[in-house]
């Protein structure tokens, strides 16, 4: 019965930490309008990779401009409006207000979490048994 206890107490914890930045900037960032002024194309060197485009997108808040880069290949257009989420303490970590840039990490982070957790429970059938 510990052992079953211990695995969803990980699956838990795995949840919580995974979801905790995304929860966070939901809960106290601010929003504000941004503008994308720049479309930077990233190249590997490899030719069998093709490159990448980041949207460079600036803000306003508190009088000061901030600029960041958006998350790679997200399709948006020179001048465009986006929203931005960021925190009071750190303007320049800002993030694009929508779902896929608050979530995309976490999409990615969470599977390989649990499938990590689950090969480790998998690998060590005896422990966090009772005696």
């Amino acid at each position: 019965m510990q052992r079953k206890w211990v695995y969803r107490l990980g699956v838990v914890v795995i949840f919580f930490a995974v979801l905790k930045t995304p929860a966070s900037y939901l809960i106290f960032g601010n929003v504000e309008e941004g503008r994308v002024i720049e479309i930077v194309f990233q190249y590997s060197g490899i030719t069998v990779l093709p490159s990448s485009s980041y949207s460079r997108i600036e803000f306003r808040y508190e009088d000061k401009l901030y600029t960041f880069l958006g998350e790679e290949n997200d399709k948006l257009l020179m001048g465009e409006e986006v929203k931005v989420i960021f925190f009071d303490s750190n303007p320049a970590k800002a993030k694009i207000y929508s779902f896929w840039g608050l979530f995309i990490d976490s999409i990615i982070q969470l599977p390989l979490g649990l499938l990590i957790w689950w090969a480790f429970f998998k690998s060590y059938p005896k422990m966090f048994e009772s005696p």
